[in-house]
């Protein structure tokens, strides 16, 4: 439960930017002494037309500072996390939604380097991927040998891929593929820039494994499956002394959608834990 007042800067105003907005304008995140410092989306009258935010919003990112926001949370694209990152945490803790920003390495090196000289703290919600905590203290222990992250999903959630991983699934729909089609099989690293709205599950592995695999060794298997009205997230991990454990999470969507139902709860939860984590110490933190 937040101490004091945590003062939100939402980034980014889609269906999950909506959700995270209302809950903290709720009886239950008004509870927690959330509030809302400002919103902000690319476009810009999604938020000034909507009541409920209208007179919190952000028309320009730079100005963020101004606002006094204590936690900005970044619901929006990765681009807009590489180019504003070492902002936000000048002035603020971050929760970063789009964890394939750190896929860049750059990124990753300026997170690490502003949370430290200013001792500030990044969160990763985890979102769809179970058993972060577990996949992170095998990482940091050197146990963790192999991780693999399997995504499922209908052909409708994956139309934001990019070239050439979308040229492959157009093509499978023409040709009216309908067994499940692998897109992608590879490194979380390639993967991560040719679908930034789709794999942040294996962006959040790949972050807990750094110690070890990183994005480079963590795997990553993207399926189109037309059979699908849920989001598959299969997990497999190995560790030394022959361990391994196998995890399917199934996760209800809407035709279409990037993100499954339960992601949206999760992402309240991840930011009330956010909210209320002024007292750990600087760095990198899952929540």
């Amino acid at each position: 439960m937040a101490s004091a007042k945590c003062r939100i800067g939402i980034v980014g105003y889609g269906s999950l930017g909506v959700h995270l907005a209302q809950f903290v304008l709720s009886e239950q995140g008004v509870a927690l002494g959330l509030e809302l410092a400002f919103v902000w989306n690319r476009t810009a009258d999604v938020v000034t037309k909507d009541p409920s935010v209208a007179n919190v919003a952000l028309t320009d990112l730079a100005d963020a500072p101004k606002r006094g926001a204590t936690l900005v949370v970044e619901v929006c694209h990765p681009a807009v996390v590489m180019a504003q990152l070492a902002s936000w945490l000048s002035h603020a803790d971050v929760m970063v939604g789009s964890p394939t920003a750190f896929a860049d390495d750059a990124t990753l090196a300026t997170m690490r380097r502003v949370t430290a000289s200013e001792g500030r703290r990044c969160f990763i919600p985890s979102g769809a991927f179970w058993g972060s905590s577990d996949i992170l203290k095998m990482s940091q222990l050197g146990s963790l040998t192999r991780l693999r992250v399997t995504m499922k999903k209908h052909p409708s959630a994956l139309q934001k891929l990019q070239a050439p991983l979308k040229d492959r699934l157009t093509t499978a729909l023409e040709e009216e593929v309908t067994a499940p089609f692998t897109v992608f099989e590879g490194s979380v690293r390639e993967l991560a820039p040719l679908a930034p709205y789709n794999v942040n599950t294996m962006a959040c592995a790949a972050l807990a494994a750094y110690e070890t695999l990183g994005f480079d060794k963590t795997e990553a298997v993207l399926v189109s499956d037309p059979s699908l009205n849920v989001h598959v997230v299969e997990i497999y991990a190995e560790g030394r002394g022959g361990f391994n454990v196998h995890t399917v999470r199934t996760n209800p969507a809407a035709p279409g959608a990037v993100t499954g139902n339960a992601t949206y709860l999760s992402f309240s939860s991840s930011l009330k834990v956010a909210a209320a984590g002024l007292g750990l110490s600087a760095g990198l933190h899952f929540c």
